[in-house]
């Protein structure tokens, strides 16, 4: 959903809209929010699939993460490549 959304906001009660904006966000059915690479392992397991890549964020967070920066600071030359 977009970030700027009443659903979103609700779902991330007292994240700034600054720090909404900078990164995506996993809220778990429990409501524990996840944010950027962090989100990563927690997908993996809620989508039940690509477990040994969720097992590589949890034990690797600060190289998921960093590898999360650097495809959010270069998306726009993924979206070129992905539109080709």
């Amino acid at each position: 959903m977009a970030l700027q959304s009443a659903e979103a906001e609700a779902l991330l009660p007292g994240v700034d809209v600054e720090t909404r904006m900078a990164s995506w966000h996993l809220v778990t059915a429990e409501g524990q929010v996840y944010s950027a690479g962090a989100a990563f392992d927690p997908l993996m397991r809620v989508l039940g699939r690509w477990r040994l890549l969720g097992a590589f964020a949890r034990r690797f967070p600060r190289v998921t993460e960093a590898g999360y920066r650097w495809v959010a600071d270069h998306r726009g030359l993924f979206g070129r490549f992905l539109r080709k």
